[in-house]
């Protein structure tokens, strides 16, 4: 889980392509992500093969490489959720809500929502 935190927002990019489909190719990777991002077809390469160093991306010829995550869109972001909470606010989840209830918009509705969800997760 430790390759989780190495993965840099450029990175993340190509690694949300590819939660959202795959196996993909090289090409394939670069087609999604030049509808949104200025990059160059050895850019996008260079972000896969920096994911496979990192081991959360794998490679498999076939005829030519198809790629695929190793690590789930949940477990990244679990990992980053957890690190939020206990760098930021001293493990407290209520201490994170607080802070988003005092300084964001939140609505009535995202707090009834919220309320509801905690209800459901009492024991």
């Amino acid at each position: 889980m430790s390759n989780v935190s190495k993965i840099m927002d450029s990175e993340y990019e190509v690694m949300k392509v590819l939660w959202s489909e795959n196996p993909l190719t090289a090409n394939e990777v670069y087609a999604i992500l030049s509808e949104k991002k200025k990059w160059s077809k050895s850019t996008v390469i260079t972000l896969i093969n920096r994911l496979i160093d990192k081991g959360v991306v794998n490679g498999t010829k076939r005829g030519v490489y198809f790629y695929e995550p190793l690590i789930s869109e949940t477990e990244y972001k679990n990992y980053h959720a957890d690190n939020l909470l206990n760098k930021l606010f001293n493990g407290s989840a209520k201490n994170l809500l607080i802070y988003f209830c005092d300084n964001k918009n939140i609505t009535l509705e995202d707090v009834e929502e919220l309320k509801k969800m905690i209800k459901s997760k009492e024991v």
